[in-house]
């Protein structure tokens, strides 16, 4: 809705464009409610060096389309100041640990061309991984819930769906989230179901991909390969390989401890060891709709 007043109100072609025709990189998003297993499909995808997928960025992207449709009008030079302004206030981008001054140096040298706020956001994700060649994604859940942007700045995006069992996704979030409870855990998983089956609604059939946390951990091999072909990546058991561990940023946190782990079957149904029959009879009658649909009861 947001996104719809402003685009009415400013418009789609100021002085610098959103999607550039010039510009025909096709990212890709891995989308999912949080607590399905998107951490652990990037961590993989990451130890293939040509591929990067920052740490998470929270609101960053719709924050940058709110400023640059208001702002799309303005010098390249305030613009650009602009949206590092934003970059720097953002929490999130803490554990992306940037150079501030050396990003704005690059965002300045995009040709006159090429000016966007898609190569805007290009350059930012490469620099993370100082390279301006590599293959970039992203991996943040709250971004499932803000679609309309994604579309509208890179209409040509690869979508990588991860559903998880319900219960298992509200277990989770329970125990690693201290203010999260059954209702609100529960919500989270169905409004990013509606969300991912909106956006399949309104995107080709060959833009997307669907893939269960279940089947990443007891098949990774076939599950990761089929990922690999989708992105036209190489897929090597190499990016399997758990004895390579890698540095990405907010992989420090705490609920994020068992990403460079082996991959493990562990977790499935593990919500039967850490809820108590009332709680489960509570969340599937709220849930088990949903269950159904995607093969869980």
């Amino acid at each position: 809705m947001v996104l719809k007043l402003l685009m009415a109100k400013h418009g789609l072609f100021g002085q610098h464009s959103i999607a550039n025709s010039f510009n025909s990189y096709q990212p890709f998003f891995i989308l999912s409610a949080g607590r399905s297993g998107s951490t652990l499909l990037r961590t993989i995808l990451s130890r293939d060096e040509s591929i990067v997928i920052p740490p998470e960025s929270d609101d960053l992207i719709p924050q940058w389309c709110v400023y640059f449709l208001k702002n799309q009008n303005q010098s390249w030079t305030n613009l650009i100041d602009g949206m590092i302004q934003i970059s720097r206030a953002n929490s999130a981008m803490k554990y992306w640990e940037v150079d501030y001054d050396k990003l704005k140096k690059e965002l300045l040298n995009i040709s006159e061309q090429s000016r966007s706020l898609d190569q805007i956001i290009s350059v930012t994700y490469r620099f993370w991984r100082n390279s301006k060649d590599c293959k970039w994604g992203d991996k943040t859940p709250y971004l499932l819930l803000q679609t309309d942007y994604l579309n509208q700045v890179f209409p040509k995006a690869r979508y990588v769906f991860m559903i998880r069992d319900g219960r298992d996704v509200v277990a989770s979030r329970i125990k690693a989230f201290k203010r999260e409870n059954i209702e609100k855990a529960a919500n989270r998983w169905i409004n990013s179901l509606k969300e991912m089956e909106r956006l399949i609604s309104r995107i080709d059939q060959s833009n997307y991909i669907i893939i269960k946390y279940e089947d990443l951990v007891t098949n990774p091999n076939n599950t990761v390969s089929n990922v690999c072909e989708f992105l036209n990546i190489s897929f090597t058991e190499e990016l399997l390989n758990h004895d390579k561990q890698l540095d990405l940023g907010d992989t420090i946190m705490e609920h994020h401890a068992n990403s460079n782990k082996a991959v493990s079957v562990k977790a499935i149904g593990n919500y039967v060891n850490t809820m108590k029959k009332d709680e489960l009879l509570k969340l599937n009658s709220k849930i088990s709709i949903y269950l159904k649909t995607y093969n869980y009861l």
